[in-house]
């Protein structure tokens, strides 16, 4: 999944730790430490199609990151909703938060002690398995990392998009993006691969508007804004602050069992 700003576009994607027979891989953003003067950038984006076979579920993600004034991405959020009430994960540095519908309870956990945690119920569960946790490159688009370019910008002057004209998208005129290459890594050393889809952006920015694959809506961006990253819009990227009647858990063992519960894993 990607996106792209005209400014200083940063986001990013990651999925709740779920357990799975194998190698697991949670990707954790790697976040530098800098100050808080950089941009805050939101983005709302519906996914009505799956490029995945099975049934087709609608599913609205939001993400919030925080990139410095040098670029690199501080802090980001992505809550998550198939439907029903929403999942949530912000990541900062080497702690991670999460708030779980299920249980109404914001876990604050350092990702070590998250890991180990992880490790102790594969060794239960999966003997002989084990977590991985990988980090993301700092630039591989704007919905996994921070660039001050839009995503597809980059991706045009690298030739992996060609301009294939204008159109009109709910009366706003787009740029029409068609790829010329398949799919780019996320990063020079990673194995993992990102789906280039056929983008519609707008003109001069190049902020997305939506994606599309065999003439199916993929990707469809219903809020792309960005702030200034002061302290009022902080307070996008706190689930404590979006979850005042939370209970707040710092324990990661209870966190791993939550997960296990909300996946029907055996306990």
């Amino acid at each position: 999944m990607h996106g792209g700003g005209d400014k200083r576009v940063a986001s990013s994607a990651a999925l709740l730790p779920t357990a799975v027979v194998g190698v697991v891989v949670i990707v954790i953003a790697l976040l530098a430490s800098a100050g808080r003067s950089g941009t805050i950038v939101i983005q709302r984006v519906v996914e009505p199609a799956s490029l995945t076979a099975g049934p087709r579920r609608r599913i609205s993600l939001l993400t919030v990151t925080e990139t410095s004034d040098r670029g690199a991405m501080t802090r980001f959020l992505l809550e998550t909703s198939f439907g029903g009430p929403a999942a949530a994960t912000v990541f900062a540095g080497s702690y991670l938060q999460t708030y779980l519908p299920a249980d109404n309870t914001v876990y604050f956990v350092r990702v070590a002690a998250l890991q180990s945690a992880s490790n102790a119920y594969f060794a239960r569960r999966f003997p002989g398995r084990h977590l991985v946790i990988a980090t993301p490159p700092l630039y591989a688009g704007s919905w996994l990392a921070p660039g001050r370019r839009s995503f597809f910008a980059v991706q045009l002057s690298l030739h992996r998009y060609r301009l294939g004209g204008r159109t009109t998208i709910g009366g706003r005129s787009a740029l029409t993006l068609i790829p010329v290459q398949l799919s780019i890594r996320f990063g020079p050393h990673s194995p993992a691969q990102m789906q280039l889809l056929r983008a519609y952006v707008s003109p001069h920015s190049y902020n997305p508007i939506k994606e599309t694959a065999d003439g199916r809506t993929v990707y469809l961006w219903r809020e792309y804004r960005v702030l200034p990253a002061t302290e009022a819009n902080q307070r996008l990227l706190s689930l404590t602050a979006a979850h005042p009647t939370a209970r707040v858990s710092m324990s990661a063992r209870a966190y791993v069992r939550a997960i296990e519960r909300l996946y029907g894993f055996p306990q």
